[in-house]
């Protein structure tokens, strides 16, 4: 019909008007479109482990906290799976450390290895409390205790080697 011809003339001459400037206008469109509508942003929640670095020679923990803090990230979904935050921790610097005694350290941004694109919310909990003590060493006798049912065997000799063995930890 006439009217069917009427519109493919009218739609043929649409397209090919202007038709470079049509498909960079699309492209701007798409590439806005990937901008704008990223993947979506969330908050979770992963426990990683404390490590403590730069403890002095002089000093050792003789208590502290747990070995492992809750730590609140946000960001990205697909850098929030267990794969991705697979080597994350909380490295806590022992280098101002300068006496024995109880000493509190306030988790901070800058003591985590969060994957890029990932942001730091809060520590639960987000201070860690460790007692120091001096470190002494002690030479002590080795000695062989022997246990277990008496029967119809004896022990007819026994050595230790070495006979002495230093051991160090905290004075308490």
């Amino acid at each position: 019909t006439k009217f069917t011809r009427a519109v493919a003339t009218m739609m043929s001459r649409f397209i090919r008007e202007d038709f470079l400037w049509k498909v960079i206008s699309l492209s701007a469109a798409i590439l806005l479109w990937i901008t704008v509508v990223r993947e979506p942003e969330l908050v979770t929640s992963t426990a990683v482990p404390i490590f403590y670095k730069s403890v002095p020679k002089e000093l050792e923990i003789s208590s502290g906290g747990s070995d492992r803090v809750s730590l609140e990230i946000r960001g990205p979904a697909s850098k929030l799976t267990p794969q991705s935050l697979a080597d994350t921790a909380v490295q806590i610097d022992l280098k101002n450390v300068a006496r024995a005694g109880l000493q509190t350290f306030t988790i901070r941004r800058e003591d985590i290895n969060l994957p890029e694109g990932v942001a730091f919310v809060r520590a639960i909990p987000s201070q860690v409390q460790l007692e120091f003590d001096r470190q002494v060493s002690k030479q002590v006798d080795v000695r062989v205790f022997l246990g277990g049912r008496r029967g119809t065997w004896r022990v007819a000799e026994q050595t230790v080697n070495p006979p002495q063995v230093r051991i160090v930890g905290p004075a308490r």
